[in-house]
């Protein structure tokens, strides 16, 4: 990173030196149209100073090119040792996925979790519909129940999941568009982890109230331990709100390190990992 802004720093002081010779040339060609001695020498130092700074620039982008592929050569060589580093660690454990943002996309995660031997008991998508297009007059009257609110709705969603274990009704919702059945294996005694994937392109407090606080304090009421995760590259982070819940958080569940951490966090470890100015650590691997 600190590369690229020094590069960029370069490049435009490049610029600006090219553009600062035009000037002066066309200053005093204009007005005496020769060059004095003293003019003379100020464009040649600046001359000389532009063909350093762009030598120097010449070689930042090697430098660039350089690390750009020894970072492949290494995440080639991390996918390659993946499934030896996650073999079993989560053999017996149950996870839970909530996807609380319809703004990106969270890929192959369960299928990481299988190879680690993990069962994902279910996975499912709170659609913004909830909060933007549901009557709940009209929720109650045919679900018979008496919700109030949108915070009592997501309440009822994660009982029926986690107590009732009502595949019928869950089914249902899905149907409504209120959630997304991505998987629904609602047969399992103890449910160890619940993932929660979250992050959006414009920020919504009120979202992140109702919903994703609803759920972290649903789920610490029945001591089902939870993990915050969101992709490297969202544009509003959930990540400080997940540790002011006090839950462990990931910060780059789209890399190869940090799905490694993903393992490592649901066989035990705490912390908050990834690459951003709210992960404490990298990672939580430890090579034994």
């Amino acid at each position: 990173m600190n590369i690229n802004i020094k590069y960029f720093v370069v490049a435009m002081c490049s610029i600006f030196i090219s553009l600062g010779i035009g000037i002066l040339i066309g200053f005093n060609l204009n007005s005496n149209g020769i060059f004095n001695e003293q003019q003379t020498q100020i464009i040649q130092d600046l001359e000389n100073r532009f063909e350093i700074i762009k030598t120097e620039n010449e070689k930042l982008e090697d430098s660039i090119l350089n690390l750009t592929k020894k970072n492949e050569n290494l995440n080639k060589y991390i996918e390659n040792t993946f499934d030896y580093v996650i073999d079993a660690k989560l053999e017996g454990k149950n996870i839970g996925i909530v996807k609380t943002t319809e703004d990106y996309f969270y890929p192959n995660v369960k299928e990481f979790i299988d190879k680690a031997k993990g069962n994902v008991v279910f996975d499912i998508v709170i659609k913004d519909k909830l909060l933007e297009d549901t009557d709940l007059s009209v929720l109650n009257k045919e679900f018979n129940i008496s919700l109030n609110n949108k915070y009592e709705l997501v309440n009822y969603i994660m009982k029926l999941i986690y107590e009732d274990k009502n595949v019928e009704l869950l089914n249902k919702l899905n149907e409504k568009g209120i959630i997304e059945v991505k998987t629904l294996n609602l047969d399992y005694v103890n449910l160890d982890t619940v993932i929660l994937e979250g992050g959006s392109i414009q920020k919504n407090e009120s979202k992140l109230e109702v919903i994703d606080n609803n759920i972290i304090q649903y789920f610490k009421n029945n001591n089902v331990k939870l993990l915050g995760a969101e992709r490297s590259d969202v544009e509003n982070s959930y990540i400080s709100f997940y540790k002011k819940s006090k839950i462990s958080t990931i910060d780059n569940l789209d890399e190869v390190m940090g799905k490694i951490s993903l393992i490592m966090v649901l066989e035990g470890k705490t912390g908050h990992f990834g690459i951003k100015d709210t992960a404490d650590e990298f990672t939580p691997f430890e090579i034994k």
